[in-house]
């Protein structure tokens, strides 16, 4: 029989196993009940926002399976997915939350719910939640508010024919991203033509520093009368603080995708803007008038003014000013007694810039007298309707004279001479001139055996020689291409390594750095010829490479809060942990990359 000893030592043995049974069991009778809810936010959206839905399931492990009531009309995203734990006072309290991104594409008002959990067979019901979808924001601002659009026609009474511009300019003071211009509407008898590229520039209005992106359209009537331009428009997205807290350092990675900024899309408008465009008058309008508007000046030129017969001098006529220069006129210049003339090509400078069209022609004579004295140079005169004052004008130069003194003045073409062929028959030759190579003039020239055949194998070779060089560097052209497809596919695969090599080591005040490296890595990965790409366009290259839509996204969304971090100046933000998950994101998108 055991001792009182002996059964107090096989319980001390026991309990462990005991209390260890306990606490495993404990969770399950003090686990709180299950319970769903959902919650949207934010509740008020515009057109193509994308807002969170959240579904929580507290009380229980992970749901078998979700369905969402009232998202019709809606896009809807693949969840995320996190989990929390707590115990108080001996209670457990788990819940997972699942995170849809949700795109309103249509205004309207939707009961979104509710969320139907399954969880072991049994399924449970969430509250519902109410979603409004306003119009995309328009605006019309003026120039003491954060951002604001103008447009401007110069001039605002035109002449048929005449040049007109206008210039569009977008002010902004506070963070943007993805600008784009609208564009202009279809309007009858006119036609808009961009000059040049987009320019950008900061100007101080009222006291307050604006960023300015100015753009400057040909505008083209193709009948007189009274124009309107209607408001033109632009679209931005405002970078705004949404208050929720983050693990990520404030002003990097700050948009929905990391949960600490949000997006407001916004269109600002212009004010409309009137011109008119009249014919010109007839009243007045000289003769050889070709069109010509603007203000021009014409200049001449004789150097030297002094030559010897014989020798040349040149006459340069230039003609230059503001207008329609596409219309300047080629000069003709009238026959000088005992001058031999030899005319060059005109040239015309066309160049435009933010007032307009200008430019220059430039034509050239080179004068050989014959005989010494003076030859008088006429005067050039080009007529032109000066918009400015509503008249036709001329621009001209004054007569100029050539003083010729002696010279030896080159001899005449050589005479005729008998060119004796066969005693049988005579012809008469004219000798114009001697050609480079000498000519024969002696019946030898045409004596049996001068016109001998050379040998085939030479004809040959004469024939496929100059093909020789032709053939061989398209050889090592073809091959050069091959070998740099070659190279360019082993680059791409590399791309990633490279990346991650060059981002490794940055400092916290290289967020530049990181998004250039970023721009390098798509330009390098896809086989693009320059790494200047947009969030939008990245995107779409991801998708065209084999990338799926998540992935592609989640790319777009750190794209773009790199670049919003570099273009709102925002600061020194890249920390080791947003390095980090910017590193996990680009890995994740590499290993499904087709290209």
């Amino acid at each position: 029989m055991k001792s009182l000893r002996e059964y107090i030592a096989e319980a001390c043995k026991i309990m462990p196993i005991v209390l260890i049974l306990a606490f495993l069991l404990a969770p399950g009778l003090c686990m709180a009940d299950v319970s769903v809810s959902l919650d949207a936010a934010p509740n008020r959206v515009q057109t193509g926002d994308v807002f969170n839905l959240t579904v929580t399931v507290s009380g229980s492990g992970s749901a078998d399976d979700i369905q969402l009531r009232g998202t019709n009309g809606l896009q809807v995203g693949r969840p995320g997915q996190s989990s929390r734990t707590s115990i108080v006072n001996g209670r457990i309290d788990r819940s997972i939350t699942y995170t849809y991104g949700i795109s309103a594409p249509k205004t309207g008002t939707y009961t979104l719910g509710p969320a139907i959990v399954t969880i072991g067979g049994k399924q449970y019901n969430s509250n519902t939640v109410r979603l409004t979808v306003d119009p995309l924001g328009e605006i019309k601002g003026r120039e003491n508010d954060a951002m604001f659009f103008t447009a401007e026609v110069l001039p605002k009474q035109a002449y048929a024919g005449q040049d007109i511009l206008c210039r569009v300019r977008f002010y902004w003071s506070i963070p943007l991203r993805d600008i784009q211009f609208e564009g202009f509407p279809d309007m009858e008898n006119l036609e808009f033509a961009q000059i040049g590229d987009s320019r950008q520039f900061q100007k101080t209005v009222n006291g307050k520093t604006f960023n300015v992106a100015e753009l400057v359209h040909q505008v083209i009537p193709s009948a007189t009368g009274d124009y309107e331009i209607p408001p033109l428009a632009v679209k931005a997205e405002v970078i705004k603080s949404s208050g929720r807290p983050s693990r990520f350092p404030r002003g990097f990675f700050d948009d929905q995708f990391f949960g600490n900024e949000q997006v407001v899309k916004t269109r600002v408008l212009s004010e409309p803007v009137s011109f008119s465009v009249k014919a010109l008058p007839t009243e007045g309008a000289p003769g050889g008038f070709n069109g010509l508007i603007g203000r021009f000046s014409i200049q001449a030129d004789l150097d030297p003014k002094e030559v010897k017969a014989g020798d040349s001098a040149t006459l340069t006529v230039t003609l230059s000013g503001r207008g329609n220069v596409q219309l300047l006129p080629d000069l003709d210049l009238p026959p000088l007694p005992g001058v031999k003339v030899y005319p060059s090509d005109p040239q015309l400078e066309d160049n435009r810039d933010g007032q307009g069209p200008f430019g220059k022609k430039t034509m050239q004579w080179a004068l050989v007298p014959q005989a010494e004295g003076d030859v008088a140079i006429p005067a050039f005169s080009v007529p032109y309707f000066d918009a400015a004052s509503g008249k036709y004008e001329y621009a001209r130069t004054r007569e100029m004279n050539l003083h010729v003194l002696p010279g030896v003045v080159h001899a005449a073409p050589a005479p005729i001479q008998e060119m004796q062929v066969n005693s049988a028959s005579k012809h008469r030759v004219q000798m114009l001139g001697e050609d480079i190579l000498k000519i024969q003039e002696t019946p030898k020239a045409v004596a049996p055996g001068m016109g001998q055949t050379m040998p085939v194998w030479l004809g040959f070779l004469i024939m496929v020689f100059p093909f020789l060089p032709l053939a061989g560097a398209l050889i090592i052209r073809s091959g050069g291409k091959k070998r740099a497809e070659q190279a360019g596919a082993r680059a791409s695969k590399k791309a990633y390594a490279a990346f991650a090599k060059s981002v490794k080591d940055m400092g916290p005040d290289k967020s530049v750095e990181a998004f250039r490296a970023l721009q390098e890595y798509l330009a390098l990965r896809l086989g693009l010829e320059a790494a200047t790409l947009t969030s939008h366009e990245a995107e779409d290259k991801m998708l065209a490479a084999g990338v799926d839509q998540e992935s592609a996204s989640c790319l777009k969304q750190v794209f773009s809060s790199l670049e919003t971090c570099v273009f709102s100046q925002c600061g020194s933000q890249f920390s080791q942990e947003v390095r980090q998950e910017l590193l996990d994101v680009v890995r994740a998108v590499d290993k499904k990359v087709k290209v």
